[in-house]
């Protein structure tokens, strides 16, 4: 079984051969150190050696706008960090004040640069899991600033769901092009959303179901009738939102953060195991940086066990940091896929 049918196998609920691998993004320090423990060049070639069954090829990646200019401008003056004191909708309390912005245009999108990504995953004989990232909900928050849109979701909803909705139309538009253009080469709709804390959720069931339920189940929606799999991503304890979460359609949850409140292998198998497949599991917070080889071995065989057999194996946050060394990489895949490197 080769890694394509492998990760469908997984998010199908089929019959894999055993569970996946995917090492992540990888924080550009820490490449240095993988390339030279691992004698490779590149991400591709870290890739073929630790036996990663997927890539992701980001729709986001494929943004280019003629002056050079990002997706959305969040702020009007300040540092222009997420969630500075001045934001661009900070004051809104009409639905009608949204038209004043100049919203992103869709055919800005590069698909010749997607395409060109595409292939070379496929090439590698990896499963390409792809679309726009669309993290409405941290994009309306930065709009907002996050205090202020949690109080607007109760003192102005209207102006809420308005920047959502043009939002969530840009990626809906975006999408529409490359499942258009490559569904078929697709395997996953990968979107990420953080609606989570290390204790709870960001915001409660009622607001969720409200205000970002119906946009999830409408990019997710579009992706099913593309006839492609749905991977979410979100960091921190979302336990008590995977009740609505399934009713979105999800297939796979990704990054599955170890430490965070009820999201271990256990708890989530016994809940859930039934109907989500798993992408994630291995600690970042404290295993993989301080544990020592031997640990990451042993906790890594756990989860396999636990979550075996639809799951995808893959630290719990996606962005390797420098202080994870080489021996632990080397632990973790060789629990993971069985492989020396």
């Amino acid at each position: 079984m080769d890694s394509r049918e492998r990760v469908r196998e997984i998010l199908g609920k089929g019959r894999p051969d055993r569970t996946g691998f995917w090492l992540g993004h990888p924080h550009h320090e820490a490449m240095r150190g993988y390339e030279a423990a691992f004698g490779v060049n590149g991400r591709f070639e870290l890739a073929g050696k630790v036996g990663d069954d997927l890539c992701q090829v980001s729709g986001d990646g494929a943004w280019k706008h003629p002056e050079g200019k990002p997706m959305f401008t969040l702020v009007n003056k300040g540092s222009g960090e997420s969630h500075s004191p001045w934001h661009l909708f900070a004051g809104c309390e009409e639905a009608s004040d949204v038209d004043r912005y100049v919203w992103p245009d869709p055919s800005n999108l590069d698909l010749a640069a997607l395409d060109a990504g595409i292939r070379k995953v496929e090439e590698a004989g990896m499963a390409v899991f792809s679309g726009m990232w669309s993290m409405f909900f941290h994009t309306v928050a930065d709009f907002f600033g996050m205090e202020g849109y949690f109080i607007k979701m109760h003192e102005s909803p209207d102006a809420v769901h308005a920047v959502t909705r043009k939002v969530v139309d840009f990626y809906l538009s975006c999408n529409e092009a490359i499942y258009k253009e490559f569904a078929p080469r697709i395997d996953s709709y990968f979107l990420g959303n953080d609606f989570g804390t290390q204790l709870c959720s960001l915001i409660g069931p009622k607001e969720f179901d409200e205000f970002l339920l119906p946009y999830i189940c409408e990019l997710t929606g579009q992706a099913k009738r593309y006839g492609l799999f749905v991977t979410l991503h979100s960091c921190g304890s979302i336990y008590n939102l995977l009740p609505s979460i399934m009713r979105a359609g999800i297939d796979a949850l990704n990054p599955i953060q170890a430490l965070a409140a009820d999201m271990d292998a256990v708890t989530l198998k016994e809940g859930y195991g039934d109907r989500l497949s798993f992408m994630g599991g291995i600690d970042t917070q404290q295993l993989l940086p301080y544990g020592t080889p031997e640990e990451v071995y042993a906790e890594t065989v756990r989860v396999r066990d636990t979550l075996a057999p639809f799951a995808i194996l893959s630290p719990s946050h996606e962005v390797l940091l420098p202080n994870v060394s080489a021996a632990n990489v080397r632990a973790m895949v060789k629990a993971a896929t069985g492989r020396d490197i």
